[in-house]
């Protein structure tokens, strides 16, 4: 049965599963499972908020410069794509020359030209030459789409590659596609296997070539001369930092480079800076934190210069660890469980909600002060669970009270009266009909004479628990003891249509049920064996009467005051029991060997009219 430790004790199950189920959850790879999506997702928003409120939040290295290929540019190279790689080449010359700190090429020639006509190929070949050319020992990133070292789609033809590996100006350019179609990753490094060698990713190689310096990978944590941060998990992800919506960082088209290249120290702009050639086509725009659908989506250039900006700036985003994680969840379905438990169900529901609000809120100002990513999605359904148990914990506890209160009402008032009062502490008042019965003891008085004071109510008592049990099993209420008197209310305080029945009924057992424990001691020394009954049907008023610091079920009527007289009319004549014309004629059959006889009309104080009564006598047959 629960006790009062059982409400903690539930709860810190709960908060321990919520623990393990962290931790079971944390993690990120390559596919996100349900969970991580889910939290990947729902943290979304934090973007979105952040920029609304804190819009340079994020600091912008101003030395990013995306410069885009788009409908303006392709007019001015003039030519199919598959023939811009010599164009490509010397731009990136130009803008080595110009002080560019690094160039990276985010766009791919054709490995296949091979099977090309001669004269293309060889135009085509010309141009990987001068390619060849620009990133010999210079600063230019060329791209490769190639995470697993399987080369089996590869960017450039083997020749460029090569010259490419010398200098170590190849890098990924891969990204890490969520299951609904979002980009919120990218793979920080891909062995080569073929190469035997790590490549980086197309952010962190920029970063590397352009500053000279060399990213280092620790056990936990990736190491930059001026900053580090913490190893993201499984298989070495970097989670992007967008700065903004797309726009964000500093672009402009290659149209106006070529403007810039047409004036007399034109390019001096591009000193100092990252420069990265990115395509504008609609197929190389992606779905981000930010924006999802339409033309107005990320490009793919914008996606790898956030996370250099990352790189340069030091501002990433990162998970808390492990058992920060998994001690969070259990730490929010503790709290909210224990309030469930020990308070008001409106008012746990209220704390709960505020809680929530206010983890929400210290969730997205540690995701804008410190790029902080809290677990968001699985808060709710922690908190939902420790809410849950709690309140079942205290429902149960509330229920066993519930339970242990009915049965200390019960040794005191009746068992209808403890249900009634438990639904309804203080029962209205109401007016309906009823029947009463009145029991006394013949010769009680006496018997208290010869009879020691525990005698006397040692012997009581036991009569008591004789009648009273015989009263109950009819749904009868017993109102109250008064001496040796016991006053019985049948049809309340639950309402019931055999109310005359039920007592007539009781009064044939309490006589049949007396006579077997007087044969049961045939001497009779105590006199407990006789009784008077008096019963009637009518209406009372019922309801709770009393002071307000103490009250009681009653019966108020005349029709009560009439059963009473009835007793003790009973007494004077001689007879067991009395009954009223009232109830004789609500009650059509008794039990076999028992029937109705008249003793005439009676006269009763208080009542203007006689009324007629009968008593019930044994007949000896089963009829009646």
């Amino acid at each position: 049965m629960p006790r009062s430790w059982l409400r903690p004790l539930l709860v810190l199950l709960a908060a321990v599963f919520c623990f393990f189920w962290g931790l079971s959850t944390y993690g990120e790879s390559g596919t996100l499972g349900t969970v991580e999506l889910s939290e990947a997702t729902s943290s979304d928003w934090l973007f979105v908020w952040r920029h609304r409120l804190a819009p340079h939040s994020v600091p912008l290295d101003g030395r990013i410069l995306l410069l885009t290929v788009d409908r303006q540019a392709e007019v001015q190279l003039g030519k199919p794509s598959v023939l811009w790689t010599r164009d490509m080449a010397q731009i990136c010359q130009e803008l080595r020359k110009a002080g560019a700190l690094a160039v990276g090429l985010d766009f791919a020639g054709d490995p296949f030209m091979d099977k090309s006509p001669a004269a293309l190929r060889a135009l085509v070949d010309e141009g990987y030459a001068a390619l060849q050319d620009a990133v010999t020992n210079a600063p230019v990133v060329l791209i490769e789409n190639d995470v697993s070292g399987d080369r089996q789609q590869p960017a450039w033809p083997p020749s460029v590659v090569a010259f490419a590996d010398e200098g170590r100006n190849s890098c990924l350019a891969n990204f890490l596609v969520d299951p609904d179609g979002t980009i919120r990753r990218l793979p920080l490094v891909g062995l080569q296997q073929d190469r035997g060698w790590v490549n980086h990713t197309f952010a962190l190689r920029l970063a590397e070539l352009g500053l000279g310096l060399e990213m280092e990978k620790t056990k936990e944590a990736w190491v930059f001369p001026q900053h580090s941060w913490p190893s993201q998990g499984r298989g070495d992800t970097l989670r992007i930092n967008h700065p903004g919506p797309p726009g964000t960082i500093a672009q402009e088209s290659l149209a106006r480079y070529f403007e810039r290249a047409s004036q007399p120290n034109g390019l001096e702009f591009y000193r100092g800076k990252f420069i990265l050639i990115v395509p504008d086509f609609p197929s190389d725009r992606h779905a981000t934190p930010f924006v999802s659908t339409g033309l107005q989506r990320t490009l793919g250039g914008e996606i790898h210069a956030a996370a250099l900006n990352s790189v340069l700036t030091g501002a990433y985003l990162c998970r808390i660890g492990a058992w920060q994680w998994a001690t969070l969840l259990a730490g929010g379905c503790l709290l909210s469980g224990l309030v469930a438990a020990f308070r008001a169900p409106l008012f746990s529901l209220v704390a709960c909600l505020l809680g929530s609000f206010t983890y929400y809120l210290t969730a997205l100002a540690c995701f804008v002060q410190a790029g902080w990513i809290l677990p968001l999605w699985s808060w709710a359904p922690c908190v939902s669970a420790g809410f849950l148990v709690g309140f079942c914990a205290q429902f149960l506890l509330l229920e066993e009270r519930r339970r242990g209160l009915h049965r200390l009402l019960g040794r005191m008032v009746s068992r209808q009266v403890a249900e009634a009062m438990l639904e309804q502490p203080r029962l209205r008042a109401e007016r309906r009909q009823i029947t009463l019965l009145f029991s006394d003891i013949n010769g009680f008085t006496p018997a208290c004479e010869r009879l020691a004071p525990e005698q006397v109510l040692s012997m009581l008592n036991s009569y008591f628990q004789e009648m009273v049990s015989l009263i109950d099993l009819r749904g009868g209420y017993v109102k109250q003891f008064v001496g040796d008197e016991i006053m019985a209310v049948y049809g309340a305080p639950k309402p019931s249509t055999s109310h005359p029945r039920d007592a007539v009924y009781t009064a044939i057992e309490m006589i049949e049920r007396l006579a077997e424990l007087k044969r049961s001691d045939p001497t009779d020394s105590e006199g407990f064996y006789s009784v008077k009954l008096g019963i009637n049907t009518g209406e009372a008023v019922l309801g709770s009467v009393g002071a307000a610091e103490r009250w009681e079920y009653a019966a108020v009527g005349d029709d009560v005051n009439l059963a009473a007289r009835l007793e003790s009319l009973a007494g004077k004549l001689g007879y067991e029991v009395l009954v009223s014309k009232f109830t004789r004629d609500l009650v059509e059959k008794l039990p076999p060997g028992w029937a109705w006889k008249s003793i005439g009309i009676q006269t009763f104080k208080g009542k203007t009219s006689q009324l007629e009564v009968y008593t019930l006598e044994k007949t000896g047959s089963e009829t009646s």
